[in-house]
């Protein structure tokens, strides 16, 4: 963030020609952009509220409240400011001006007004036609509105207008691959390695180049060239399409000699831990957990990462049945990001539903909360927690506070309905409904089978949920309808998709034991066989995670 403010500062700075209206060259500018840069907003605020009252046309300072807005949060009031900035900067800034007709391209496209967002993206690129970082913008708008072909015609200009840099061959190669001309992104790929090789950057520059040749070759089927040349750039620089291209190959061809070559690149390129952690998502993808927790737990003996523990906290509580191994492993993950409030709000789904520690888990969510207000997760586990205590008031106002931390998930209202259902209070529960309903239909989205559960139309929730359920379908799927039908008093076929969910991989003996969805199906026979046979199969797991991480302290 702080590089981004420093990059700004000097776009501003440099702009010493501009009319006398838009001089960063007063005190009460220089001052807000200080204070904007250390990120005192309400300083920086203040100086450019006196600036304004003194020029009330200076469309520095306008665009600068416009960036501080967009920036704390604050989408009506940047809007407002932009729209000024756009009046009274010059128009022919080079700098400033695009940076404000991206931001309002940003906020109608997170608004879905592509229409509106891609005619500000087309002003800013009017007005700075070398301006890469407007390139970089419509890049990611097309890949969003997966308009490949203009991709590529955008790419062809930007190559002219920016002739001996990547940016516009790397917007063509993105639409190249968008239209499935892969030998074109192939010798696209090229081009960009060949650049980046005689740029002055070209140490930095180049292993990332070689990331467009890996993803290429990998469509193009020519694996054993993307293998070789991936894991040989990896030795150099360690970025998630690299990872991913690796995991992806193994998927897709011999799992067991992408294996052997991470071990001989393991050999020659020691104390990485990047290695490991590919042989786990392999074993893991491949529906062999235990040995992916292994290692992912070697992996972490080189390199903390929260994110992997977390990984490894859910392999252990969800595949191994091993709870002691799962608070170990969220215990570092704490330990290796106290600062991530991810690291707590996984860590109290794991306290609330598997240990059934309601103390420990309402103290994470807290620290949560305190951590990062904004993030609805934690309201949303708090309020599930309050649900199944049949605390529903309590409930309500925690899923209201999730929606406040996150008004674009509407779905929250369904939870909400449930709660009033609960509650008895059918005039709350219609309101809620009515108003749920109605923002589904402006967005354009069909409801979900927990939705329908939520309206109290049960027959439609277990069809829809029914339709989900195909032979690609996850475990997660498979488990959610087994809920929705037992929540619906439909059991034998909440059996049935249980049964699914376990044949899937879906193996969490402890969560299966206290999800309340499930009451209904525990006294059943065919329910208490399946949990049999889950706790085999962890079991046998258990024991293979046990041997292997008793064998390398030996």
């Amino acid at each position: 963030m702080i590089k981004r403010f420093c990059y700004l500062l000097l776009l501003l700075l440099s702009s010493l020609m501009l009319p006398a209206q838009n001089t960063t060259d007063t005190y009460a500018m220089r001052r807000a952009v200080e204070a904007w840069q250390q990120s005192d907003y309400q300083t920086a605020y203040n100086a450019l509220s006196q600036e304004l009252n003194n020029n009330p046309k200076n469309g520095m300072a306008y665009a600068v409240l416009s960036f501080i807005c967009n920036e704390v949060g604050a989408p009506s009031k940047m809007l407002r400011f932009a729209n000024q900035a756009v009046e009274y900067l010059p128009k022919n800034d080079q700098r400033v001006l695009p940076e404000v007709l991206m931001m309002l391209a940003n906020f109608y496209w997170t608004a879905e007004d592509t229409v509106e967002a891609e005619q500000y993206l087309a002003r800013a690129l009017k007005v700075a036609p070398k301006f890469y970082k407007v390139y970089n913008r419509y890049e990611q708008f097309y890949t969003k509105t997966e308009r490949y072909q203009d991709m590529v015609n955008l790419g062809i200009k930007a190559i002219q207008m920016l002739p001996g840099e990547v940016d516009g061959f790397t917007l063509l190669f993105e639409g190249y691959m968008g239209t499935q001309q892969y030998e074109k992104a192939l010798k696209t790929a090229d081009e960009i390695v060949r650049i980046s090789a005689k740029h002055e950057n070209a140490a930095k520059m180049l292993p990332y180049a070689y990331e467009f040749r890996v993803r290429a070759l990998f469509q193009l089927k020519q694996y054993d060239e993307a293998l070789h040349e991936a894991l040989t750039t990896l030795a150099v620089i360690q970025t998630g399409d690299l990872l991913n291209a690796v995991i992806n190959i193994a998927d897709s061809t011999d799992m067991d000699r992408v294996i052997d070559s991470l071990r001989v690149y393991e050999k020659r390129y020691e104390g990485m831990p990047w290695w490991g952690l590919m042989r786990g998502q392999i074993y893991v993808d491949n529906k062999r957990p235990a040995e992916g927790y292994v290692e992912f737990y070697r992996a972490m003996q080189i390199q903390d990462m929260d994110h992997v523990w977390r990984k490894m906290a859910a392999i252990a509580a969800n595949e191994l049945n091993d709870l002691t191994r799962a608070k170990i492993c969220h215990d570092r993950a704490i330990k290796a990001d106290s600062t991530n409030a991810v690291n707590y709000i996984v860590a109290a789904d794991y306290y609330y539903n598997d240990l059934r520690d309601i103390a420990t888990g309402d103290a994470m969510v807290e620290q949560a909360i305190r951590l990062n207000p904004l993030h609805g997760s934690p309201y949303l586990l708090r309020a599930y927690r309050w649900m199944v205590a049949g605390e529903y008031e309590k409930a309500i106002d925690d899923y209201y506070c999730a929606l406040v931390a996150d008004p674009e998930l509407v779905e929250f209202y369904f939870r909400i309905a449930r709660a009033y259902r609960a509650l008895g209070d059918s005039a709350a529960l219609q309101q809620v409904k009515d108003k749920a309903c109605a923002l589904y239909r402006s967005l354009g989205r069909e409801l979900r089978a927990d939705e329908y559960y939520g309206l109290g139309e049960y027959d439609k929730a277990c069809e829809k949920a029914a339709e989900d359920v195909t032979e690609r379908s996850t475990q997660n799927t498979c488990y959610n309808t087994a809920c929705i039908y037992a929540l619906s008093g439909r059991n034998d076929e909440a059996v049935e998709y249980l049964r699914q969910a376990v044949e899937k991989g879906f193996l969490a003996i402890p969560h299966m034991n206290h999800d309340t969805d499930l009451d209904g199906l525990r006294a059943m026979p065919a329910f208490q066989q399946l949990m049999q046979e889950c706790e085999a199969k962890t079991s046998e797991m258990r024991r293979i995670v046990d041997e292997q991480l008793t064998e390398d302290k030996q």
